[in-house]
């Protein structure tokens, strides 16, 4: 990890005045997002740092990412 936990925002839902947070279309739990590096030395600098996203409550999810058992389900997507 190399950021905090933020909330995804739905922005169809959402307004100037009030930021409402995405949630699952299945579960309707909150959807958040992590920044992580990937630790591949092969992988070039541009491509190196990527956005998880899960569905749940971070509060319950271990900050390994190996440890997340308890996160229903995380979608990579690259920012780089």
């Amino acid at each position: 990890m190399v950021g905090d936990v933020t909330p995804v925002f739905d922005f169809d839902a959402s307004t100037r005045e009030r930021q409402v947070q995405a949630r699952d279309k299945t579960t309707g739990e909150p959807v958040w997002s992590v920044p992580v590096m990937d630790g591949d030395p092969s992988v070039k600098a541009a491509s190196k740092t990527m956005a998880i996203k899960f569905v749940g409550n971070p509060r319950r999810c271990p900050r390994l990412l190996r440890d997340w058992p308890g996160c229903r389900s995380f979608r990579w997507s690259s920012t780089g």
